[in-house]
């Protein structure tokens, strides 16, 4: 099965499965999180008023699911609750996953040293949203009366372009890397959303910034390495040495990262996740460790 078939039916079939089965069984409300692919190519920014037209095979899969809630809301009485998000990211997101998520992409692609892939010119505008936004508002939501039946955007307010999250990722890292320039695919030049009618039934959410987001997504993805995969079931000591530059190592065993002349030298690949620690994320993270 094509990627493309396997997204629609994941999103499809798996979720008209829940939708059938909390039907027979009752349930009060299904809250389900749609996407801002949805709208396609509209002008931004896309509001739920707007006609939706998606353009690819994951949008039309979104759709579909949105289309039968609301038959199953008409046919049997079951509530719901649709939210369409856009570009999500948080602590302990998959930065293996080299399809989705492009924060998570870059972090994968510093941290094995290559260089990062910007499809285009990288001009392309997101609004990156940070997930401690908005899961308290889905979580809620099923026992918010108001929501029933309709649909929400959420999400942030400020788009950046892709080149400007390349350099923001770059300096939460602590490293420099190279930007490698793609050939443009056919995607949706400018996504972001209004979230005023989230704002008249949840509230006003704080926003956190790009610059505020990825930092602590970056430190934990860093010391979850270093503790659960690296270093698993044991203490590591951080060691000073050769003008101040940081190492790590076992008590008792070789060092996992070689140390030559002031440099960490030895890239460490991380077993069943796809990602390697390099030489200048290596110091970064005994740095956010130290």
């Amino acid at each position: 099965m094509c990627q493309e078939s396997s997204v629609r039916w994941n999103n499809l079939i798996g979720s008209i499965n829940l939708i059938n089965a909390s039907v027979r069984h009752g349930v009060k409300c299904f809250v389900f999180t749609s996407s801002i692919a949805v709208y396609g190519a509209l002008e931004p920014p896309m509001r739920e008023d707007m006609a939706p037209r998606p353009e690819d095979p994951y949008g039309v899969a979104k759709l579909a699911v949105e289309m039968d809630l609301h038959a199953a809301r008409h046919m049997f009485g079951l509530d719901y609750v649709v939210f369409r998000p856009h570009n999500v990211y948080g602590e302990y997101q998959n930065i293996g996953d080299r399809y989705r998520n492009v924060v998570g992409i870059f972090m994968n692609q510093l941290m094995q040293g290559q260089p990062l892939s910007v499809f285009g010119d990288g001009q392309q505008q997101r609004a990156f949203t940070y997930i401690g936004d908005i899961a308290p508002i889905i979580a809620r939501s099923a026992e918010t009366p108001a929501a029933y039946g309709e649909v929400f955007n959420v999400g942030a307010d400020t788009p950046y372009t892709v080149n400007e999250l390349a350099g923001l990722v770059m300096d939460a890292m602590g490293t420099k890397g190279e930007v490698r320039h793609l050939e443009a695919r056919n995607e949706v030049v400018f996504a972001f959303s209004d979230h005023s009618k989230a704002a008249r039934v949840f509230g006003e959410v704080r926003e956190t910034t790009l610059e505020e987001g990825t930092s602590p997504v970056i430190q934990q993805a860093l010391e979850t390495l270093l503790r659960e995969v690296i270093l698993p079931d044991r203490e590591f000591t951080i060691e000073r040495r050769w003008s101040g530059v940081m190492g790590f190592g076992r008590q008792g065993k070789e060092p996992l990262v070689e140390r030559l002349g002031n440099r960490i030298v030895t890239a460490v690949r991380l077993s069943g996740m796809g990602v390697a620690i390099g030489p200048r994320v290596a110091r970064r993270a005994v740095e956010l460790l130290g």
